[in-house]
């Protein structure tokens, strides 16, 4: 294998740990919140619960405002594309099973954060909710095509 070669396959390995890396951090921002609500939600707490030092943190989002936003699109996200993958009748039972085992525990008070933050005058905060507002207005047939695997505006 070429040096250049060799130098892709490590940048795109140390890519995909990162990615990985982010998806950790992630998990254990809304685990923290589930535990002890928005409140709880430091920087600290957040690299303690991923394994992290607080400047391991700091690499992949430089505030708590970036991580918790990060942290509520990414549910958004995986709860999106799992709606998309189960049949109709069995979305009520699965956001029913959701409820019971806490799973959204995490992610709402994550997002009450957010919007505690916005009120507070964060110019991040209220874009991001500007930004998921137009999203979720759109008429339910615009969010399934947009998700469907080869469509193009």
């Amino acid at each position: 294998m070429s040096e250049g070669a060799d130098a892709r396959t490590r940048s795109h390995g140390s890519s995909t740990r990162g990615a990985a890396k982010r998806a950790e951090i992630l998990q254990a921002a809304s685990t923290v919140a589930a535990v002890g609500g928005y409140g709880s939600v430091t920087l600290q707490s957040v690299a303690d619960a991923a394994g992290l030092s607080e400047a391991g943190l700091l690499h992949h989002f430089p505030t708590k405002e970036h991580l918790v936003i990060a942290a509520v699109s990414h549910h958004d996200d995986v709860t999106a594309a799992s709606r998309h993958s189960i049949r109709a009748p069995d979305i009520a039972s699965r956001f029913a099973a959701e409820l019971r085992d806490g799973h959204r525990a995490g992610p709402s008070a994550l997002r009450a954060g957010i919007t505690a933050e916005a009120v507070h005058g964060s110019p991040l905060a209220r874009n991001y909710l500007a930004d998921r507002r137009t999203r979720l207005e759109a008429p339910p047939i615009n969010r399934i095509n947009n998700n469907l695997p080869g469509h193009y505006s």
